[in-house]
């Protein structure tokens, strides 16, 4: 495999793979309150989530930055999926703009990226070319970064796509109220989010 391509793959199960329930959990809550018929919106949202978690991995890994992961695992994510899955509730009265929406995700993808961000820079900074491969060793940092994160956007969509089919099956065919979907969904979100947000808290 060349450096693409084993980067793509990292960024693709870094979203979909079994380790992935924090961002899984996000995508969740973001697609909520959102209907086959919204799947640009959302598809935006989420990119606009990639370009924060794109940022925060530029600036860990160039070390501008430095990011204390515990803060970011046991708090800043929990609650991220906490916020998002409460705005969808609270949509109910106030409508939100879209651009303060993408905005928001935006913020949370960087809040998200800071979570891989110390790993990630030490995959791409290792000189143990054993992780993935020599071609990887000797690439810069610009393809790698670039790889993982388009694999993160196509994981992204591949989640939304079959939350969104999910959701036609309830709202249309077997006429679950869109309101009393996005409540279901978000509670699950916001329940799983607490859960996480306890047992990463309580056990460190």
């Amino acid at each position: 495999m060349d450096t693409f391509q084993i980067w793509f793959s990292t960024g693709f199960h870094h979203i979909v793979g079994i380790d992935a329930q924090d961002h899984i959990l996000f995508l969740i809550a973001l697609c909520a309150s959102y209907f086959f018929s919204d799947w640009k919106k959302v598809v935006l949202l989420a990119t606009a989530f990639t370009i924060g978690h794109t940022v925060t991995l530029i600036l860990v890994t160039l070390k501008i930055i430095r990011i204390d992961s515990t803060l970011v695992e046991n708090w800043l994510i929990p609650f991220s999926i906490m916020l998002t899955a409460l705005m969808n509730v609270s949509q109910a009265q106030v409508q939100t703009k879209m651009f303060v929406k993408y905005l928001v995700a935006a913020i949370f993808g960087l809040v998200h990226g800071a979570a891989f961000s110390n790993q990630l820079s030490e995959l791409l900074t290792s000189n143990r070319a054993e992780w993935f491969g020599s071609s990887a060793e000797k690439s810069g940092i610009a393809l790698p970064l670039f790889a993982f994160n388009v694999g993160i956007e196509v994981g992204q969509v591949l989640i939304i796509f079959i939350f969104l089919i999910v959701a036609f099956i309830f709202t249309q065919i077997l006429r679950v109220k869109n309101f009393t979907w996005t409540t279901f969904l978000s509670g699950i979100a916001f329940g799983a989010s607490v859960s996480i947000w306890l047992s990463r808290v309580f056990e460190s």
